[in-house]
Protein backbone atom coordinates (compact mmCIF):
# COMPACT_ATOMS: atom_id res chain seq x y z
CA UNK A 1 0.00 0.00 0.00
CA UNK A 2 1.02 3.36 -1.16
CA UNK A 3 2.02 6.18 1.54
CA UNK A 4 -0.04 8.86 2.04
CA UNK A 5 1.39 12.37 1.53
CA UNK A 6 2.05 14.77 5.12
CA UNK A 7 1.52 18.49 5.14
CA UNK A 8 5.33 18.65 6.15
CA UNK A 9 8.48 18.17 4.49
CA UNK A 10 11.17 15.98 6.53
CA UNK A 11 14.31 19.12 7.49
CA UNK A 12 18.07 17.49 6.78
CA UNK A 13 20.83 18.69 7.69
CA UNK A 14 23.29 20.11 5.71
CA UNK A 15 26.10 17.02 5.77
CA UNK A 16 22.89 14.82 4.89
CA UNK A 17 21.59 16.71 1.78
CA UNK A 18 25.18 17.47 0.86
CA UNK A 19 27.02 14.12 1.26
CA UNK A 20 29.38 15.45 3.98
CA UNK A 21 30.46 13.23 7.47
CA UNK A 22 29.43 9.83 6.36
CA UNK A 23 26.15 10.56 4.18
CA UNK A 24 26.07 9.91 0.66
CA UNK A 25 23.91 12.93 -0.20
CA UNK A 26 20.96 14.01 -2.07
CA UNK A 27 22.72 14.61 -5.07
CA UNK A 28 23.10 18.59 -4.91
CA UNK A 29 25.00 19.74 -7.67
CA UNK A 30 24.97 16.65 -10.01
CA UNK A 31 22.01 17.34 -12.39
CA UNK A 32 19.82 14.76 -13.23
CA UNK A 33 20.60 11.90 -10.13
CA UNK A 34 20.09 15.01 -7.91
CA UNK A 35 16.81 14.15 -5.59
CA UNK A 36 13.85 15.72 -7.15
CA UNK A 37 12.20 15.82 -3.62
CA UNK A 38 15.08 18.13 -2.51
CA UNK A 39 13.88 21.13 -1.39
CA UNK A 40 15.40 24.40 0.68
CA UNK A 41 13.02 26.14 2.29
CA UNK A 42 12.85 28.34 6.41
CA UNK A 43 14.53 25.60 7.92
CA UNK A 44 17.40 24.86 5.36
CA UNK A 45 17.33 21.52 3.39
CA UNK A 46 14.30 19.68 3.17
CA UNK A 47 12.66 16.08 1.94
CA UNK A 48 9.58 16.69 -0.07
CA UNK A 49 8.46 12.84 -1.21
CA UNK A 50 5.75 12.49 1.11
CA UNK A 51 4.33 16.00 1.15
CA UNK A 52 1.87 17.03 -1.51
CA UNK A 53 4.90 19.64 -3.07
CA UNK A 54 6.26 16.02 -3.72
CA UNK A 55 3.51 14.28 -5.83
CA UNK A 56 4.06 17.74 -8.05
CA UNK A 57 8.11 17.88 -7.98
CA UNK A 58 7.65 14.25 -9.13
CA UNK A 59 5.34 15.16 -12.00
CA UNK A 60 7.29 17.47 -13.40
CA UNK A 61 10.80 15.66 -13.05
CA UNK A 62 9.13 12.80 -14.74
CA UNK A 63 8.13 14.62 -17.76
CA UNK A 64 11.77 16.25 -17.87
CA UNK A 65 10.81 19.79 -16.73
CA UNK A 66 13.80 20.13 -13.73
CA UNK A 67 16.77 19.62 -13.37
CA UNK A 68 16.76 17.13 -10.76
CA UNK A 69 14.99 13.32 -12.08
CA UNK A 70 16.38 11.07 -9.55
CA UNK A 71 12.62 9.80 -7.64
CA UNK A 72 14.04 7.24 -5.13
CA UNK A 73 10.67 5.19 -3.60
CA UNK A 74 12.43 4.32 -0.57
CA UNK A 75 12.77 6.63 2.61
CA UNK A 76 15.29 8.49 4.02
CA UNK A 77 18.05 7.49 4.39
CA UNK A 78 18.01 4.64 2.08
CA UNK A 79 16.64 6.84 -0.53
CA UNK A 80 20.32 8.37 -1.02
CA UNK A 81 21.53 5.54 -2.76
CA UNK A 82 19.09 4.73 -5.40
CA UNK A 83 19.40 5.70 -9.07
CA UNK A 84 22.76 6.21 -8.58
CA UNK A 85 25.98 4.07 -10.11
Amino acid sequence: MARKPNSKAETLTADQALGQNGYRGCGVGLGRICCAYLTAGPNGFECEQWTVLGQELARRASGGGMGARRLPKSEFPNCQTEGRK
